[in-house]
């Protein structure tokens, strides 16, 4: 286990524009507020030996090149000390490949709070692994993780280090890279998480408890939850009959079973589900039995939201399952916003922001509703029930009475008896367009 936030803090000291999260907004959902441990963060290594190597392989003649495949995850976690006036800096690991447009990443930070290599507090934690979508990184849901981290989470980020883009060959090769690798990755991780939660010599040794595990992922990452949450691939489906089915060997339908110790799964607008590009059959996903929470905008162009993200929902029969749903957003619904370096562009603003929501508000209310969704389904919390129920299908719906010429305050729902049919959790006229949905097994 080898930590290098030493060399990612050294270098990052020097970047000169940042994503700075300074200070919590005032109105951010209520569960979306930092909790009260104190937030460490430490870079390690996972390596999982014999992958394929596709930049160096020729599939079409069958030859595959083997190496051993070296993951860098981010790990936050409840500390030992105060990080009240710590700042912490993310980049992408000092491995992203040259040719990826974040390669540079002293351009694309984020900034958080949180103390690099502190001691982490011993306990049996609820795990997360947080797994990115295509060419993203593990820094890019910093908020989400170091939300989690200080409400008494350890919080694992993979970096998975997708293959640069450079011309139609090699996206090619890029996009069989990621969807064979999803999936592998997030279990590779969570074996090696399970080997050192009980080795002595592991600085996150007695912090967590591996079977007590939720998977997030984000569009690709998404894509792998669902096969690690016990959903195997439809190798006759339409997305496989373009693709090199033997790079899938292991991941099918008839092979799947979940991750051990998976207690719930966290699907943010996840790929694959679309007709042209369907990965399972309805059978396979009604094998997953965990607790799963979805979240899409209604305008996703990317993942398709009803021929997609909600056919997957819908096949998740076995699932006590969640959705949430952003009206009026497209892919963006999580993760980092753009940053400064990016404002000339508008092929960057558009990969990172969205036209009509607030980048910062869809974050927080990912937060809040993720937080929820894990004090339900990992720690048993039932009093989560309130929140995760709301009264009206449609927050727009909801309605908190307020006296003509009154200032609407920065309570939150729930705690005032007139506010029983407003979304709990959110302030007064700010539960807005967003729709939800509960169904269960």
């Amino acid at each position: 286990m080898r930590s290098v936030s030493a060399i990612l803090v050294a270098f990052c000291l020097c970047a000169p524009l940042s994503n700075v999260r300074a200070q919590q907004r005032a109105d951010i959902p209520e569960l979306a507020q930092r909790g009260t441990h104190a937030v460490g963060f430490r870079q390690v290594e996972v390596v999982d030996p014999q992958r394929i190597d596709f930049l160096h392989s020729d599939l079409m003649s069958g030859k595959a090149t083997m190496y051993d495949r070296h993951l860098f995850v981010t790990v936050w976690y409840p500390a030992a000390g105060d990080d009240a006036n710590a700042v912490a800096h993310y980049v992408r690991h000092p491995g992203a490949g040259p040719g990826s447009p974040y390669a540079d990443s002293a351009q694309f930070p984020e900034t958080g709070r949180a103390i690099a290599d502190a001691p982490a507090k011993k306990g049996a934690a609820p795990l997360v692994i947080l797994s990115h979508g295509f060419t993203n990184w593990a820094a890019y849901t910093s908020q989400l993780a170091e939300t989690l981290a200080s409400r008494g989470y350890v919080v694992a980020a993979i970096d998975h280090d997708d293959i640069p883009i450079k011309n139609g060959t090699n996206a090619v090769m890029a996009f069989v890279d990621t969807a064979s690798g999803r999936a592998r990755d997030q279990r590779a991780v969570a074996n090696q998480l399970r080997t050192w939660a009980g080795d002595a010599k592991s600085p996150l040794a007695g912090t967590y408890d591996p079977d007590n595990l939720a998977v997030v992922g984000y569009s690709m990452g998404g894509f792998g939850a669902l096969e690690s949450a016990g959903a195997g691939y439809d190798l006759n489906g339409p997305l496989f009959t373009r693709l090199p089915k033997q790079v899938f060997q292991g991941l099918s339908e008839d092979a799947a079973k979940p991750i051990s110790g998976l207690k719930a799964v966290v699907l943010l607008a996840p790929w694959g589900g679309q007709p042209a590009n369907r990965a399972w059959t309805a059978a396979a996903l009604a094998a997953i039995k965990a607790p799963a929470l979805v979240v899409d905008g209604d305008h996703d162009d990317i993942a398709g939201y009803q021929e997609g993200v909600h056919w997957i929902y819908d096949n998740l029969k076995s699932s006590d399952r969640y959705l949430l749903v952003f009206e009026n957003a497209r892919h963006n619904i999580v993760g980092a916003e753009a940053p400064p370096a990016s404002y000339g562009s508008f092929s960057e603003i558009e990969r990172w922001d969205e036209p009509v929501w607030r980048k910062d508000r869809i974050r927080a209310i990912d937060d809040h509703f993720i937080v929820a969704f894990l004090d339900r389904y990992l720690r048993g919390d039932t009093a989560m029930d309130s929140y995760l129920n709301p009264p009206v299908p449609h927050s727009s719906d909801g309605t908190w009475p307020l006296q003509p010429g009154h200032d609407a305050g920065s309570s939150y729902a729930g705690k005032d008896p007139a506010s029983s049919n407003y979304w709990k959790g959110f302030q007064r006229r700010y539960a807005l367009g967003l729709e939800w949905q509960h169904d269960k097994p």
